[in-house]
């Protein structure tokens, strides 16, 4: 889905000849990614100590009959066993730190990208972050590792070869025989995953979606269907991961088979060679190429056994790749000072996501600091669409919106967030406490507390709660009526009084008490110099608006000081309508 027009998509693909976002962290990774190289050159250099050990024992100590001599290197073993392990140790912590830094590098920025793609459209909001701990895991497993040892791999069959030479040809047609192994594999999996994975964000999509709705689900006897339609979907997904398990499975299984069989295969050719006495009678060596060769096929072994963690990362690398985009160097935005609140828009249009349709034309409009406009017009006239683009969530497709000559739209969310105060239409409150979410997630400042729940008339329902303000609202605020989540999100609009405040349909679950409270706000906010942009339905709170406008069909039909636009809509409603002439 295209967003709004002006509104780049972070999905979209970069051109080739860019340099990915992803690569300029690559210094940090390639130097730690070193750095695991080296100790796994020490760690597989040491791992040949056992061979050694064991010619030394066949031959020194055999025939020496020495038990001072064996015990000797067997202390020496043990020794290089324990420092191994310390090596193995140090690889895995600094293949730990790369993973944290990844979250850390990548993280803040997708979840802020993954927001801003969210206003195009539903998706899938975990798949990206679920990308990032697709790439962790895979840092993290001994894939990684594998993916290490393996040119070690070369040195240890270089090494067969000096023993015989046909045992290192034995050695490299196993390894050929598994390289065919892992190429049939990847054949296997990679499809069925990659389709498995599309099922999985799909079935997630819905599974939110029907979750989401779960009152009018359950209202009207639809669970059964629902929970249906969503098995189906899962169903999907199942098939298709467990073609992929399969193909995985058979993989590791005949990974497994060959390197056992190469170890006795090895065996067995070192065991005829040295009856033809082509290398040493004591019969340590074909055990140690024994062992030496399934040393060289561990690395593949492990590859394949762990082909699934391996696709899944790099299926996840590459999406966080397109997600991510170019390397483009961000200059921080210039500070601006605190806006006043001087509300402005001029031949206003905006687009509805998929660029089809025009949702809004011709708006224009100016607000003084202090004055409240209120927005009147019938379902799908454009009121939502406006509110939108007032606080600066959606850019216009033509025109500009100004809070005190400055474009909303590109000022820096960081820095305006605090000037302006929002209620959408549906109220999202949050999992915290009822300080946290009016206070916007941000260190409760006692008095601008006490200011908005005493404006908002919140102090008396506030004193009933057994936790005051520490009481916990829960997932969506799901513990409050709706009456009382729009009250609360109205606190929150105005915490901190700020310049420009958007409401859309404040009093859509509100009685009249509560209808009654809003007009007592809405004149404290305007007391207090905010300029504020009331959508409604209801007329009641009209005599406190300066000014009126009227939308219908995306159109702004009128607007202008509220007693001259009321004028002119009675006076055009009192007009006579031209009749349709009667045929003879």
């Amino acid at each position: 889905m295209d967003p709004p027009a002006g509104m780049s998509s972070p999905l979209s693909l970069r051109h080739s000849s860019e340099p990915s976002w992803l690569s300029l962290f690559r210094p940090v990774w390639v130097a730690s990614l070193r750095k695991v190289f080296a100790y796994g050159g020490l760690s597989n250099l040491l791992a040949l100590a056992p061979s050694l050990y064991m010619l030394e024992v066949y031959g020194r100590v055999v025939t020496s009959r020495s038990g001072l001599t064996l015990v000797m290197m067997t202390v020496l073993i043990i020794a290089v066993y324990a420092w191994m392990e310390v090596i193995d140790w140090v690889r895995e912590s600094w293949l730990q730190m790369l993973a944290n830094k990844l979250e850390l590098q990548l993280s803040p920025r997708i979840w802020k990208m993954t927001q801003q793609a969210q206003l195009t459209g539903p998706g899938p909001v975990q798949a990206n972050l679920a990308d990032v701990q697709q790439v962790r895991i895979f840092l993290t497993s001994p894939a990684t590792l594998a993916l290490v040892d393996l040119p070690f791999a070369v040195v240890v069959i270089l090494i067969i070869f000096a023993i015989h030479f046909w045992l290192g040809v034995a050695s490299v047609m196993a390894g050929a025989v598994l390289g065919v192994v892992t190429y049939i594999t990847h054949q296997r999996v990679h499809q069925p995953m990659d389709h498995a994975q599309q099922a999985a964000q799909t079935s997630q999509i819905l599974a939110s979606s029907l979750l989401r709705q779960s009152e009018s689900v359950l209202a009207m006897g639809m669970q059964d269907r629902a929970q249906r339609l969503w098995q189906e979907r899962q169903d999907v997904f199942l098939d298709l991961q467990a073609q992929a398990s399969h193909g995985a499975g058979w993989g590791s299984a005949m990974s497994r088979f060959i390197q056992v069989l190469q170890a006795s295969l090895l065996l067995g050719l070192g065991c005829w060679l040295t009856l033809m006495g082509l290398i040493p009678a004591h019969g340590g060596m074909m055990v140690v190429a024994s062992i030496l060769g399934a040393k060289a096929l561990s690395p593949i072994t492990q590859l394949i056994m762990h082909s699934r963690t391996i696709h899944e990362a790099w299926a996840s690398w590459q999406r966080l790749d397109s997600f991510l985009g170019p390397a483009q160097k961000e200059t921080p935005p210039m500070p601006m000072p605190a806006p006043k609140g001087l509300l402005s828009g001029a031949n206003l249009s905006l687009r509805s996501p998929d660029g089809q349709a025009e949702l809004l034309k011709g708006v224009q409009f100016r607000l003084e600091p202090g004055q409240l406009l209120a927005v009147l017009g019938p379902s799908g006239a454009g009121k939502t669409s406006l509110s939108r683009m007032l606080v600066g969530i959606w850019p216009p497709a033509t025109g500009k919106v100004r809070l005190d000559g400055v474009d909303i739209h590109a000022w820096d969310r960081a820095e305006i967030g605090p000037h302006i105060g929002y209620l959408p239409q549906n109220v999202e409150l949050f999992d915290g406490t009822l300080a946290l979410n009016i206070a916007r997630f941000q260190q409760p400042d006692q008095n601008l507390l006490d200011e908005v729940i005493t404006a908002t008339g919140l102090q008396g329902w506030i004193a009933g709660l057994p936790l005051g303000l520490n009481t916990p609202l829960g997932v969506d605020g799901h513990v409050l009526s709706g009456g009382m989540r729009q009250r609360v999100g109205l606190a929150r609009a105005l915490y901190g009084w700020p310049r420009l405040v958007v409401l859309d349909e404040p009093n859509a679950h509100l009685d009249e008490m509560g209808e009654a409270q809003l007009t007592q706000t809405l004149a404290i906010a305007k007391a207090r110099s905010c300029t504020v942009v009331l959508i409604t339905h209801r007329t009641a709170v009209l005599s406190l608006a300066d000014q009126l406008m009227v939308l219908r069909d995306g159109h702004m039909q009128a607007c202008g000081p509220r007693d001259e636009v009321i004028a002119a809509l009675q006076k055009a409603m009192q007009q006579p309508r031209p009749t349709a002439g009667v045929a003879p």
